[in-house]
């Protein structure tokens, strides 16, 4: 996947550029890891966003969606069902 052309949508424009850095190395450790592992290393990405850096609602999504992109359908539908259980939680 073409992450580049991907990160140039308006979405990601806003986006500290190094938090956006850090979530492109978060995206290449993604890969082959399990729903849980995942999930795992997002909250990691999350907690240690730079003090004073906060994401809007679109930018969050944009970068889960584009987490999401790159997984199989089954590991995919997992992974949104978990992130829905754990926002409706917060």
């Amino acid at each position: 996947m073409d992450y580049n052309k991907l990160f140039e949508q308006e979405a990601f424009k806003a986006i500290d550029r190094k938090v956006l850095d850090d979530f492109k190395v978060l995206i290449s450790n993604l890969n082959g890891k399990s729903t849980n592992e995942m999930m795992l290393q997002i909250m990691n990405f999350y907690r240690n966003m730079p003090k004073g850096t906060s994401l809007s609602k679109e930018e969050s999504d944009a970068l889960i969606k584009t987490i999401s992109l790159n997984m199989p359908k089954e590991e995919r539908e997992k992974f949104l069902n978990m992130l829905s259980l754990i926002s409706n939680l917060i």
